[in-house]
């Protein structure tokens, strides 16, 4: 599998997300659609978890996540997301 993963986190409508697990050339590899109530952290990673395992994508191909339109930046969802991108930037520094 590329080692230049992309998953694109959006949300549809309110208490969705839609998951979209992208390879280094662009196409669409898998995606996964979740509805949830309540705190949406652990929804948010057991999907992100179960995408790349299904795919055989291992955690630290995942380069960049994509934040979709419908994710209210004033949202705690976009905090959490963008809590996840910096995880993933910082993981990626290491040796």
């Amino acid at each position: 599998m590329d080692n230049a993963t992309t998953i694109s986190i959006d949300s549809p409508e309110q208490d969705a997300l839609l998951l979209v697990l992208i390879g280094g050339d662009g196409t669409p590899l898998d995606r996964e659609e979740v509805h949830y109530h309540g705190p949406v952290d652990n929804i948010l990673l057991t999907t992100i978890d179960n995408l790349l395992n299904r795919n055989r994508v291992h955690k630290f191909a995942l380069k960049t996540v994509q934040v979709g339109q419908g994710i209210d930046k004033n949202s705690s969802l976009y905090r959490i997301v963008q809590s996840f991108t910096a995880a993933i930037s910082v993981a990626e520094k290491r040796p």
